[in-house]
């Protein structure tokens, strides 16, 4: 994922057991906060 990263901004992410969270900060001060839930351990049948 780092490779599509741009140089100036820096992204971190945190796996709390039941969330992906990912934290994007820029260097204008912008702080851009993604919440993934998709993501099960176990298959999910629709």
């Amino acid at each position: 994922m780092k490779k599509f990263v741009k140089q100036d901004c820096d992204i971190k992410y945190h796996y709390d057991g039941d969330n992906v969270v990912f934290y994007i900060d820029e260097e204008n001060g912008v702080h851009i906060q993604i919440n993934i839930n998709c993501i099960s351990d176990v298959p999910v049948y629709q």
